[in-house]
């Protein structure tokens, strides 16, 4: 396999850990729809404009159901995650999340026609033996926290799902569309779904949550371009399995923006996820 998607792979899974940052720590403040508003409000800023100066095609009419589907489903998926980060450390929300990739090569095999490898189908596995290592040593010592945590972990299994099918979807699209052209339809279809629930449900944001949120949609903006680019030259199962080294961006960002030291069975974890990545 070329080393050019996967050094993109890396790179997106990098910028988007950035972006989960930055919507964590917007929830703070704000309602995590607020947050989820913000981050795809600022996403469309950076990237229409970008389509209409490059004069990037959209995708033919027929196609426009596929990228409805795909930016509804991006919409709950991100508003789950989010919810989920706001409720667990970073790093522990991303190894949950990492059950994706299990899912990935039988949905590549039914929606794309690829053929399920022995290889990235056993890296898969090894990856989340340790994603389960990971969970263990949470906090469950009140009521509220074990509920909190159950709600969150809940929310993250949901978000990998819906992440898992979004990325046949983006392996599919990466193939036959504008990769600039899908980035921006991967934060505007999400930011029109998710629009009327923030001013529905929510106060406005307050001035100083905006910096935050231009920064999280520019990152973001960033993140899915590298992927989509990545997929576009790469199978989808072989390409999945690199996003296992956002846990280590996520702990690091995790420790130096709120505090949340991992734990030790976070770093040996990690050390199973790399045997998996390089596998």
């Amino acid at each position: 396999m070329p080393a050019l998607p996967i050094l993109l792979a890396i790179g997106g899974i990098a910028a988007l850990c950035l972006m989960d940052a930055l919507v964590k720590q917007i929830s703070l403040t704000e309602a995590v729809v607020t947050a989820a508003w913000l981050r795809y409000l600022f996403g469309s800023l950076t990237t229409i404009p970008l389509v209409i100066l490059l004069r990037r095609r959209l995708p033919p009419r027929a196609r426009w159901p596929r990228h409805l589907f795909r930016g509804a489903i991006m919409a709950v998926m991100g508003y789950l995650f989010f919810f989920a980060i706001s409720a667990l450390p970073l790093a522990e929300t991303l190894a949950i999340t990492f059950i994706a990739p299990l899912l990935v090569p039988p949905l590549g095999a039914l929606f794309l026609g690829e053929r399920i490898r022995l290889g990235a189908a056993l890296a898969g596995l090894v990856g989340f033996v340790g994603v389960l290592v990971t969970l263990n040593g949470g906090d469950m010592t009140t009521p509220q926290a074990s509920e909190l945590r159950l709600l969150g972990i809940g929310a993250a299994l949901v978000s990998a799902l819906l992440y898992a099918v979004q990325s046949i979807l983006l392996r599919e699209m990466a193939q036959r569309d504008d990769p600039l052209t899908v980035t921006m339809l991967s934060t505007a279809i999400p930011f029109v779904c998710v629009m009327p629930f923030a001013l529905a449900f929510a106060p406005l944001p307050a001035p100083a949550s905006l910096p935050l949120g231009l920064a999280a949609g520019a990152a973001g903006t960033c993140g899915f371009l590298l992927l989509t680019l990545a997929y576009a030259r790469a199978e989808a199962q072989l390409l999945i399995i690199f996003e296992y080294t956002g846990l280590f961006w996520a702990a690091l960002l995790g420790w130096a923006l709120f505090d949340e030291v991992p734990r030790l069975q976070i770093f040996m974890g990690a050390g199973i996820i790399i045997g998996a990545c390089l596998f």
